[in-house]
């Protein structure tokens, strides 16, 4: 549930929150603290609404086995994950650059689904927020399991460490509203790209994208230029899953 956290800070959040609650130290939690807390909520409970971000940190205070876990947890990253510091492409959101989320959690980060709202499990492949006109896209590299039928086998892999290659969905096309905000670089939505090897890993944040070129339609071919280029060892994991 929590093993796919790879974020130090993160979980010394949780650890710091955890902590007041048990003493009663009521002081106020900042936006990306409550959006932190709240991504918690969603993995800790699937169904129902979200609790607010002191609800949580109540329940936890009083569950010792949870937070042992997230301390473990903590002390094994500490010592394990190489990344150099966190980095936050969007400030408002708590979804640093190359670390792992479940699909609720991103929704949470990006304020989709808040605390008040039912937990929410994303099964497309992406989402809109139409509001600030920005994109998330959703890339699941490996397609051979039975989750995946032939029509939406679509061929994504990292051409190298700042370009990955991604199609759209069938009936996107260049002249119409569905595929022509990714190929037209004048427009004004914001793309960011999460990656994950197969449906069963979490998702890891390359950040934001902009167009590079394309080619074809329904669907479309879309080289992505990233803005921050991928570690090495992410390149070689996703490029060796690109399709003969």
């Amino acid at each position: 549930m929590l093993q796919h956290i790879d974020e130090p800070e993160r979980l010394r959040t949780y650890r710091d929150i955890v902590r007041a609650a048990a003493r009663n130290d009521q002081r106020p939690l900042s936006d990306l603290e409550r959006r932190r807390m709240t991504m918690l909520e969603s993995q800790l409970h699937h169904r129902g609404t979200l609790r607010a971000a002191e609800q949580t940190a109540t329940y936890l205070a009083t569950t010792p086995a949870i937070v042992d876990e997230l301390e473990e947890l903590r002390e094994v990253l500490e010592d394990r994950v190489t990344l150099p510091a966190q980095i936050l492409p969007v400030p408002e959101w708590p979804l640093a650059l190359h670390r792992h989320y479940s699909r609720r959690e991103i929704a949470v980060g990006v304020g989709y689904v808040s605390a008040g709202d039912k937990s929410l499990n994303l099964q497309t492949g992406i989402l809109k927020l139409k509001d600030t006109k920005q994109e998330l896209l959703f890339v699941t590299l490996d397609k051979s399991s039975k989750d995946f039928s032939p029509t939406t086998r679509y061929r994504d892999y990292a051409i190298s460490t700042d370009r990955f290659h991604w199609e759209t969905q069938a009936g996107a096309s260049v002249t119409r509203p569905s595929g022509k905000r990714y190929v037209d670089p004048s427009n004004d939505w914001r793309f960011y790209l999460f990656v994950r090897t197969d449906p069963g890993a979490a998702f890891c944040f390359l950040g934001p994208v902009r167009y590079a070129t394309h080619e074809g339609d329904r669907p479309i071919a879309v080289t992505w230029q990233l803005e921050t280029p991928m570690p090495a060892s992410l390149f070689e994991r996703y490029a060796t899953l690109r399709p003969t």
